[in-house]
């Protein structure tokens, strides 16, 4: 309720207060305030000072609400006289009758400060004026959160019939205005009260439904703070591991806002858990942890966070530091303000140290002590009347839960009822439906396996075809195998006639008067220049090669007749010698030959080459 208060500041006030010259936009810096302020409170401390450092007049009510937003601040941070400080200074700006409803709350917030120092009577006589401030404007909402707040003191008093009484008006006013947000606070306290009194099964239940409420809310301190009690709920259920988990999650979350009160005693439950679990070294050192926070911020809770760590060195048996902290405890004047079973704990302990010190008359001094407060607690207890008042709650709690969970059947009743009736006519349509797809499928695997049938027919076909086909292809490349080795004698042969020939006109150059020298020399230099010879050759070749030169031809178009019929020879990998025979050239013109042509086919080594004439199909 806290922060939805916050979003009251500006709603009176005109444009021209919250948009200023110097750039500061008030109207955000409240909405950041009221989002930050629980969850992350030192960055709304900054939008705070922001807001007050402004340099000019503001309307009271900023004054007073950014006051009230430092008060919680230091709250907050455990700080309660900066805290008082502020709410003060708050009260300097505030005008009761002008501003009821901010003038309540501050006094809230103050006593909220009261209760925390343990001064609960003062923090009563606060919370009554603010009641009383409620009244005079109608506001349900606000008297609901105020008695909220004084069962939260009288459950710290230990007077669980009036807390209960209070808690219970809270809930049905904030349960009838239908409010979601103070709600869980009163919850929390009302969850404390069931634990105190060993109802932990219930406590538990409102535990968990006011952390999911605070975890809503992003109220961090508030969700480590219900998080904590929770743990102690679970270990008193002896849910240990549970417990010691959820206490140091909380504990972890309470370190942030530098709560030495509250944190000591988280790390008091997980030196109780520890105790009990029998790990007395881990619990010694929890205890003496929480122990010297305590002490430091001269808490009332040390009182009762060393009445544990007594019990603890009690079992150790380290009676002298047991008497130390007693002696400790004795210097705190704040331990008047503790609540009695605390004392009588603390007393009981004392007793047992005192008596295995062998300390008889401080042992009886304690003894007598503890008697009496005992007998004080007995006069002022009402039990009865506290678990009647608890039972009434827990009764329509349950009852409600009762008749949602009853309204959630009957509904999942009424729409499975439906479901089956709705389900009837796609059952049957479906039915349907298998049966027209089961006759398809009936015809389709009939047509199936005439397929297959035709399928095998056509492949045994297609087999037949490729063993002939394979067959001639053998016997058509055992022909070209035979005319390749037909052509290549065939050259030899035209080699060798080429040369005896040239010799014989080389005889008849020498010896012309031995024989009819031009008669021969012409018959012979006219066979020489006879082209037929090659004519045959190529026409034997292409046999052979049919389709070389014609796809060399279409890979190299600028290859000539003359290229084609060069780069034949060289497929057939006819020594140069030979090649310059059928040529009548020289093996060196065949090299250039070569030459010239890589230089058209535009490559550069000899195994290109011979890779191109390899690669082209015959």
């Amino acid at each position: 309720m806290k922060q939805k208060l916050l979003c009251i500041i500006f709603l009176f006030l005109q444009y021209a207060y919250a948009q200023s010259p110097s750039g500061i936009d008030l109207l955000k810096n409240e909405r950041q305030i009221k989002k930050t302020l629980y969850s992350q409170p030192d960055s709304a401390k900054v939008y705070i000072k922001q807001t007050l450092n402004y340099k000019g007049k503001l309307h009271d009510t900023i004054y007073i609400n950014m006051y009230i937003g430092y008060g919680i601040y230091y709250h907050l941070k455990n700080n309660t006289d900066s805290s008082l400080y502020y709410y003060n200074k708050a009260l300097s700006y505030s005008n009761e009758r002008k501003y009821p409803k901010q003038y309540a709350r501050l006094l809230r917030n103050k006593a909220a400060a009261y209760k925390k120092r343990a001064d609960y009577d003062e923090a009563l006589k606060i919370l009554d004026l603010a009641e009383e401030k409620y009244r005079s404007i109608n506001d349900l909402e606000g008297i609901a959160i105020v008695y909220g707040d004084i069962a939260s003191n009288y459950n710290l008093m230990l007077k669980s019939e009036d807390a209960i009484r209070y808690l219970l008006k809270s809930i049905a006013i904030l349960e009838q205005k239908n409010e979601k947000f103070y709600i869980h606070n009163v919850k929390l306290s009302l969850a404390n009260t069931y634990m105190n009194s060993g109802n932990n099964e219930f406590a538990a239940d409102l535990y968990k439904e006011v952390l999911k409420g605070f975890q809503d809310q992003r109220s961090n301190k508030n969700y480590a703070l219900t998080l904590l009690n929770y743990g102690d709920c679970l270990a008193r259920m002896k849910k240990y591991n549970e417990a010691k988990k959820n206490i140091s999650e909380a504990i972890s979350g309470l370190e942030k806002f530098n709560d030495d009160d509250v944190t000591a005693i988280g790390y008091s439950k997980l030196g109780i858990i520890e105790t009990e679990l029998n790990n007395l070294t881990s619990a010694e050192v929890y205890h003496q942890i929480a122990f010297l926070k305590a002490a430091k911020i001269n808490s009332v809770r040390i009182v009762v966070i060393a009445s544990d760590y007594l019990k603890t060195l009690n079992k150790l048996h380290k009676y002298d530091e047991a008497i130390k902290i007693i002696n400790d405890v004795e210097k705190f004047t704040i331990k008047e303000k503790a609540n009695i079973n605390d004392k009588i704990y603390f007393e009981s302990q004392k007793n047992i140290t005192y008596q295995n010190n062998n300390d008889k008359e401080k042992a009886l001094a304690a003894l007598k002590t503890k008697l009496q407060l005992m007998d004080t607690l007995k006069k002022a207890d009402k039990p009865i009347c506290t678990i009647v008042l608890q039972q009434e709650y827990q009764n329509k709690y349950q009852n409600r839960k009762r008749k949602s969970l009853k309204n959630i059947n009957t509904s999942l009743k009424e729409e499975l009822d439906h479901n089956k009736k709705a389900a009837m006519l796609p059952i049957l349509s479906l039915s349907c439906i298998l049966i027209g797809v089961a006759a398809i499928c009936v015809r389709k695997n009939k047509k199936h396996k005439r397929n297959i049938l035709h399928a095998k027919k056509c492949k045994d076909q297609l087999l037949s075809e490729y063993e002939n086909k394979k067959e001639l292809n053998r016997i058509h490349k055992e022909n070209i195998d035979q005319k390749q080795n037909e052509l290549t004698s065939n050259i030899s042969v035209l080699a060798t006639l080429e040369g005896n020939i040239n010799s014989l006109v080389n005889l008849c150059k020498e010896q012309p008067d031995n024989i009819a020298v031009e008669n021969v020399k012409s018959q012979l230099q006219s066979l020489i220049n006879d082209k037929d010879y090659w004519t045959l050759f190529r026409k034997r070749f292409n046999e052979a090669n049919h389709n070389f030169q014609k796809n060399l031809h279409a890979r190299f178009p600028q290859l000539t007749e003359n290229d084609l019929f060069f780069c034949s020879l060289l497929k057939l990998k006819l020594p140069n010698k030979d090649m310059g025979m059928l040529m009548q050239v020289s093996p060196e013109s065949i090299v250039k030959k070569k030459y010239r042509i890589k230089q058209r086919m535009q490559i550069t080594t000899e195994q290109e080459l011979e890779s191109i004439l390899s690669s082209t199909p015959l």
